[in-house]
This record gives structure tokens, sequence and C-alpha cells, in this order.
């Protein structure tokens, strides 16, 4: 007997998502303003303002495509998310170089390194992928393929396990 799902659940999920596309709805106002102050610093000939918010502008745009990733498959990627947060490591020491102090730099770099170190284990779990007659292919598809339903059974994956049990019965 097969119960009925929870309707609340149903008014929770939804409203999550109605969040998260106003949050997206958020970024991409607030990138817009970004760009245009990145063209007014560009105009101004002041780099370094147009610098920063270039790297404000990518950080909106990582943010946004996680978010659309979380409406759309219900899920985030958390490598995705990692990145975000090696740019903005990445502008915090480019942009505070001059006034950053021995402990701060020391702390923003093993930031870096750990986030780096969870990113590169991100990609080796999940997105190894090769490309097979221009087409890529995943590597974790290829170690480990799909086995349809019908043929999980205790039976089938003992069989499978101790193929020498089953010539000798």
């Amino acid at each position: 007997m097969q119960s009925e799902p929870f309707y609340g659940m149903r008014y929770a999920q939804l409203a999550t998502k109605v969040l998260a596309l106003l949050f997206n709805i958020a970024l991409l106002i607030a990138a817009t303003i970004e760009i245009s102050r990145m063209f007014a610093g560009l105009i101004e000939l002041n780099i370094t303002s147009t610098i920063q918010d270039g790297l404000f502008v990518m950080i909106f745009l990582e943010l946004f495509y996680v978010v659309r990733s979380f409406i759309k498959y219900g899920s985030v990627n958390t490598g995705l998310i990692i990145s975000v947060g090696i740019l903005a490591v990445v502008e915090e020491i480019i942009f505070s170089l001059k006034t950053m102090t021995l402990q701060s730099a020391g702390a923003l770099s093993l930031l870096l390194l750990a986030l780096s170190v969870s990113l590169l284990l991100e990609y080796r779990s999940h997105s190894i992928k090769v490309i097979q007659n221009g087409k890529p292919r995943s590597i974790k598809d290829e170690l480990f393929p799909a086995i349809p339903k019908e043929e999980i059974s205790h039976e089938n994956l003992t069989r499978e396990a101790h193929p020498q049990q089953e010539a000798a019965s």
C-alpha cells in the first residue's frame, strides 16, 4: 500500500523554487549594476575599479548558475560553489595586497589552497570526462555501468560475486 505524499512538502518545494527564482532575479539586477559601473570605470580609465567590477560580475554569474542549477535539477553543484569561493579569495588577495598583513596573507593563501584541493577532489570524483568520437563521456559510467533494476537481486549479485560457487553446484 503506497501512501500519499505530504502536501505540505509540495508547497515547501514550490516556495523554495520561488525564493530561488527571486534570488536569481536579484543576482541579475546586481550583475547589471556592476556591468554599468564597470563600463563607467572603463570610460574613466580606472583599470583597478574595472577589473574589480568585472570579477564581481563573474561571481554574480557563477552564483546565478548555481541557483539556476538548483531550480532546474533540485541539487547544487558543489564545484561551482567552490569556484566562486576561489574567485572571491583571489579578488581579495589582488585588491588588498598593499594593505594586507602577513597573517591575513597566510590565512588567505591557506584558504585558497584548501578551496583548490577541494575543487580538484570534486572534479576528480564527479566530472572526469573523456572525449570519444567527438562526444564527452564520463569515465564513471564506464567503471560503474548502470544495472537495470530487474537485474538487481540478491541471487544475481551473489552469482556475480562468487561465480565459482555456481559452477560447483
